[in-house]
């Protein structure tokens, strides 16, 4: 046991039955706190011709030097996939997994000592001999937010209403953002305020209606511009109004 309350070992291999054309089988195993690592040899776990039934857990596998790091199992293996507890897999030489295609998941994991280990989020750079059927985290890293802002209408007529209507992926309920006007006095909106905050719904969406007065001076048409969370979007505002001779 190392003093970072990890097992300390280089490989576990797992030898088939030579008597067994069709290979051996074999439990499980179960050595989330367990971090295998060398600088020569094989490092990790190799079973070759051995039908693994149930989970597979480990620490992490840290090949150095000329080591090269396995996570290899007989093909006709059963378990779903290799969880990786709190390690990040990563080496400077392609993993050998050979044999069986199983998935591998990132999670959390624990010492000996009871302290936790978060779940990394390494998998796009993980290389293997051949492709795993997936590999995925319990903590990937997010996608970026995406916005998108428009208006119910091109124009509005002065004493009018429209509304503007920010879509948004990625971006938790509950978040505000301040948005502005622009292209109109204040005096042109009810309320008498060209800039607001808006909370986006459990939809991911947020709507911001605009109601224009109606003046009796001819100003001609006027464009009401609408920006919020890096977005803008433009409505025509017509000129209904005539000034008094």
């Amino acid at each position: 046991m190392g003093g970072n309350n990890l097992a300390d070992v280089q490989r576990l291999t797992i030898v088939a039955d030579p008597s067994n054309a069709n290979g051996s089988t074999f439990g499980g195993i179960r050595a989330g706190n367990a971090v295998f690592g060398g600088s020569s040899g094989v490092v990790g776990v190799s079973a070759a011709n051995v039908a693994v039934q149930d989970v597979v857990t480990i620490g992490d596998i840290a090949a150095t030097g000329v080591a090269t790091p396995s996570l290899s199992f007989g093909s006709n293996s059963q378990f779903g996939s290799v969880t990786i507890a709190g390690g990040d897999l990563l080496n400077s030489k392609t993993i050998n997994n050979a044999g069986y295609k199983y998935d591998v998941a990132l999670a959390a994991g624990t010492t000996s000592g009871g302290a936790t280990l978060e779940a990394q989020t390494t998998y796009a750079q993980l290389v293997f001999t051949q492709t795993p059927a997936s590999v995925a985290a319990n903590t990937p890293n997010p996608a970026a937010p995406t916005f998108s802002l428009s208006a119910d209408a091109a124009s509005v007529n002065e004493g009018g209403s429209t509304v503007f209507t920010l879509v948004t992926t990625g971006v938790a309920a509950g978040t505000q953002y301040s948005y502005s006007l622009a292209g109109v006095n204040a005096a042109d909106v009810t309320g008498g305020t060209l800039a607001g905050t808006i909370t986006i719904g459990a939809d991911g969406r947020a709507v911001i209606p605009v109601t224009l007065t109606s003046d009796t001076t001819t100003e001609g048409a006027e464009t009401l511009t609408l920006s919020v969370a890096g977005q803008a979007a433009n409505v025509t505002v017509t000129d209904t109004s005539i000034t008094p001779a």
